[in-house]
């Protein structure tokens, strides 16, 4: 699981979820992976964005994609 950079929990009434995520470039030149990010809508309509708690993800998608180009990883955020 992951952590943020100095170890904290996650935010009281939430935790830390791995969230399995593939992507699949669309565009016509190369793509970067850096900027791929995942929100949560919560059961009461709560949307959590993927910059709202930021934390260290264990084979994180950092790279580049070629048109076409797919790529998997678990994905962190808050639930």
């Amino acid at each position: 699981m992951g952590t943020t950079a100095s170890g904290d929990p996650p935010p009281a009434g939430s935790e830390w979820a791995l969230v399995d995520l593939t992507a699949t470039y669309v565009g016509d030149e190369l793509g970067s992976t850096t900027l791929i990010g995942v929100s949560y809508v919560t059961g009461d309509g709560t949307v959590i964005h993927w910059y709202d708690h930021v934390a260290v993800v264990p084979h994180a998608l950092n790279g580049e994609l070629y048109p076409g180009g797919t790529a998997t990883t678990p994905r962190i955020g808050t639930a």
